[in-house]
């Protein structure tokens, strides 16, 4: 079975490595790649079978906070789990900025592809 993950990244150099790394350090799994919120926010509503989020949350026009918060409005995706990403913030920072949220992880930049592959197999087995 191939299970998707979306990798949501304003930097397209990052979103190719990431999907390139991942996709060889996982089995079965599809990386789809965006460049906005508004990218993922239109692969989400045509897709049933994303069953991660990776996000980058600092990012120009919409952050990764604005789209994990309308992925708390959506009924097919509103327990989704999420990895963020950012060069600029720290985890405690993330709990503190989303307490009640989907996060389940979080990685700063420059990323540790072997840690985020770590993160993503587990949160697949759930």
């Amino acid at each position: 079975m191939n299970r998707q993950i979306l990798v949501v990244d304003d930097d397209p150099q990052i979103l190719d490595v990431m999907k390139k790394t991942l996709e060889q350090a996982l089995d079965d799994v599809t990386v789809i790649g965006c460049r906005t919120v508004k990218e993922a926010q239109s692969v989400f509503k045509g897709s049933d079978s994303v069953q991660l989020l990776v996000s980058d949350i600092v990012m120009p026009v919409e952050t990764g906070w604005e789209l994990i918060r309308w992925l708390k409005t959506q009924g097919k995706f509103e327990k989704l789990p999420v990895i963020v990403m950012s060069g600029y913030i720290t985890e405690s920072d993330v709990t503190y900025h989303e307490p009640e949220s989907l996060i389940c992880g979080f990685v700063s930049k420059p990323i540790n592809f072997d840690n985020l592959a770590s993160m993503i197999k587990n949160q697949l087995k759930k």
